[in-house]
């Protein structure tokens, strides 16, 4: 069942939002925009894929005990889920939205880095045109 969610109806209109908002995060950037692309790229591959990370895990481990064959949205999450970059936005995401951490790796604030520096928005980039990358090469097959 899927929900009405204002104006985003799949996952090209999710992408369209994440790519209006790096260039609003280019010009000016904060921590709401910033939130804002790091939800939206870790959760992406469930739109694209059309089902919750739990609802693929659980498929894909019936399937592998089962042999059977994944299906293209269960590649795709699979691929996407290798990709050092889906890792650090995970890793992110997961971050931003716990004030306690356990274990996981500790987060910094970095005085004098801008925005229309080369590596921040070139990381954003590549994390989403990455994904994109993966999810066109899945839908032509």
């Amino acid at each position: 069942m899927s929900i009405d969610l204002f104006e985003l109806k799949n996952a090209r209109d999710l992408f369209s939002e994440i790519q209006a908002a790096i260039c609003e995060y280019h010009e000016k950037p904060n921590s709401r925009l910033f939130l804002f692309l790091v939800f939206s790229l870790n959760h992406l591959r469930e739109w694209i894929a059309e089902a919750s990370s739990t609802e693929i895990d659980k498929s894909i481990k019936v399937k592998g005990k089962t042999g059977i064959k994944l299906s293209r949205a269960e590649k795709f999450f699979l691929n996407i889920s290798e990709l050092q970059e889906f890792k650090i936005v995970k890793s992110l995401c997961n971050r931003s939205k716990h004030h306690l951490i356990i274990q996981g790796n500790q987060t910094s604030i970095t005085e004098g880095m801008y925005c229309n520096s080369f590596v921040r928005i070139h990381w954003i980039n590549s994390i989403t045109r990455s994904m994109v990358l993966t999810h066109e090469s899945y839908s032509q097959l």
